[in-house]
């Protein structure tokens, strides 16, 4: 899609009738979109809003199971919570997705992708998830979409709470936290410990989720986020996030799923100084940041030790220079390290310069929006310099029926891995997107039709054991249609969305591990005093296990899997809640985890990733 579509879809925007209104729900502010706080509803790209409620009401247990009820997000792990994720928007790869915690970065350096098993979730405020290539704002990562985690930031006053869980696989759980606030400054502490027996990660394709040895796992996470009000204009704030996970899992060709001996020990600490000034219509951030994240993996083969840390400083400032009309820049220096201890020790690094430019312009009292940025980033010789940008538009025809579209560029760097591992003579260069979608939102209704290319995406040859660019171009289109809905004479809150995708490489053949549709359907009802009641269906189409391009595969799709819940509020301080995960036993699997013969997909499934199948959860919240 050129420009100038996009141009004469902004003319008939604006000429449209102006009977626009105040919109509500103004208090949903988020920073994603265009680095800035703004009001969601002047969002130009498709964004969905996971709230600290939410997380709660749902009693989602990991970032994986929250983000997994997202329209056109998919996650895929090697068989249970705190194994290794990927992650897919949009029908990309896990590497086109650029995940953040306050705006940071946290893609793993040293391996491929976001690392989301850093994350706990007792200290987060949202999750803000933006589709479409953003390299116009936040540089390269983004070309599928951004994750950006917001951390709670104290209220006025003291605040604190405890949550203590047990279930199934003598899983343990405990969170606790504290917060306060007042006119010098804030504070936020939390703390969480979970650990369970775990069932086998890996099962045999015809057996059972309780076959083989149980590969427990644990996680320890640590968060401080502190602020003081030097004035009404000045602001210091420190934001320090640890955590440590340790899990078990099954190796080897052919997997031995009662393998006792294979474990990964993970340390991750994502550390940030920022100093904010905030005057009328001006503000200025400036910050320095550092994510680190290191793992040791050992099976009954070999140790292997990988080090790496993302350093990054940057200024941000946004300028209202007239009513509702905003211009916001950044500049920021990024430094990646990586170090591999895996028969022999090898290092690597690469520096980036990344300057941008948006503008948020409000029209017709409010009922068009425009929006626009460009950035460009120097890679100081280790990649040809990238410029991107993005240009979007919505239009409300009446406060709950309105239009909107963008078009983007962006691109995707190689991991650290990737970049020093590519096929001899191979010279690897970022992966390119080209993207646009159309956006139609009535009365909770919305639909999304998306389509990108992109171009030098990544492969593996498994001769040469290197990376390489494929020729051509990979086309991902799909659409997406959602809608939610509180029905006040049912006390019945419903949500439904359902999507449908084509994602196929330059030679037309379908990309792995892609579902064809999926849907979900998530009711809950409140008509009982104090208690709400929840069921959470979802269903994913046809889908195969490895690229068409790569010979036979087997077919892993074509699923339901439902989860119930259920909430009972004592008082206003105390509430005791269940869950029960996969309730009818669903017998899926994420992906394969082993064919009969290794390199040959033609032939019978031996082993699959495990479920864990029915799981049973209840707990106590208490909150000050």
């Amino acid at each position: 899609m050129k420009l100038s579509k996009i141009s004469a879809a902004i003319l008939v925007a604006t000429i449209s009738q102006n009977v626009f209104a105040e919109t509500t729900n103004l208090d949903k502010i988020v920073v994603t979109a265009n680095n800035m706080s703004q009001n969601i509803q002047s969002i130009t790209s498709q964004i969905n809003v996971i709230t600290r409620e939410e997380i709660k009401e749902k009693q989602y247990q990991t970032l994986q199971q929250a983000l997994q009820q997202v329209p056109g997000v998919n996650l895929y792990n090697n068989g249970g919570p705190l194994q290794a994720t990927s992650i897919q928007m949009r029908g990309s790869s896990s590497g086109q997705v650029l995940v953040m915690v306050d705006g940071i970065a946290i893609n793993d350096p040293s391996g491929f992708g976001a690392n989301l098993n850093s994350v706990a979730l007792q200290d987060i405020e949202r999750i803000e998830i933006l589709k479409g290539p953003q390299a116009g704002v936040w540089g390269a990562n983004a070309a599928a979409g951004v994750i950006n985690i917001i951390t709670t930031q104290a209220k006025s006053g003291e605040q604190g709470q405890v949550n203590i869980e047990l279930g199934s696989n003598n899983t343990k759980k405990l969170v606790a936290g504290l917060s306060a606030a007042n006119e010098q400054g804030d504070f936020a502490f939390s703390i969480s410990n979970i650990n369970s027996d775990g069932f086998s990660t890996i099962m045999p394709v015809n057996g059972d989720a309780s076959d083989g040895e149980n590969d427990g796992y644990s996680q320890t996470d640590f968060s401080l986020k502190l602020g003081v009000n030097l004035n009404k204009h000045h602001r210091l704030e420190t934001f320090i996030k640890k955590g440590t996970t340790n899990t078990d899992f099954d190796s080897g060709f052919p997997i031995d799923t009662n393998d006792t001996l294979s474990n990964s020990d993970m340390n991750s600490t994502l550390r940030k100084l920022q100093y904010i000034y905030n005057q009328d219509r001006f503000n200025l951030r400036i910050y320095l940041s550092k994510f680190e994240i290191d793992r040791t993996v050992t099976d009954p083969f070999s140790t292997a030790y990988y080090k790496g840390d993302i350093t990054e400083k940057g200024a941000v400032a946004n300028y209202e220079y007239l009513k509702n009309q905003t211009f916001a820049a950044g500049l920021t220096q990024t430094i990646t390290n990586g170090l591999s201890d895996y028969y022999g020790v090898s290092t690597s690094e690469y520096q980036s310069t990344g300057l941008f430019v948006s503008n948020t312009n409000h029209f017709n009292n409010g009922s068009l929006i425009l929006t626009e940025s460009i950035r460009k980033d120097n890679y100081d010789n280790n990649f040809d310099d990238k410029l991107t940008g993005k240009i979007g538009f919505k239009n409300y025809f009446t406060p709950d029926v309105y239009l909107s579209g963008q078009y983007g560029t962006a691109y995707n760097a190689p991991s650290l891995y990737q970049y020093t591992h590519p096929v001899p003579g191979f010279n690897l260069q970022p992966e390119t997107t080209e993207g646009y979608e159309v956006n139609l939102g009535v009365y909770g209704l919305q639909l999304s039709y998306y389509n990108n290319e992109i171009s030098d995406l990544y492969s593996y040859d498994s001769t040469s054991f290197g990376y390489y660019n494929e020729s051509g171009k990979s086309n991902l289109k799909g659409m997406e249609i959602s809608y939610s809905h509180y029905f006040n004479t049912l006390d019945t809150e419903l949500y439904l969305s359902y999507e449908t995708l084509s994602a196929k490489d330059s030679n037309n053949k379908w990309l792995g591990r892609r579902p064809e549709s999926q849907a979900n359907l998530n009711v809950s009802y409140d008509g009982f005093k104090n208690t709400v009641l929840g069921i959470e269906t979802r269903y994913i189409g046809q889908m195969n296990d490895r690229n068409e391009a790569n010979g036979q595969s087997a077919q892993i799709g074509d699923y339901f899997t439902t989860n119930l819940t259920a909430s009972y509020r004592i008082n206003k301080n105390l509430a005791i809640y269940g869950r029960v995960v996969n309730a009818f036993n669903e017998n899926y699997t994420n992906a394969v985890a082993n064919y009969s013969s290794t390199y040959d997909t033609s032939s019978p499934v031996q082993d699959i990733y495990n479920n864990g199948g029915r799981q049973f959860f209840i707990g106590v919240q208490s909150s000050l």
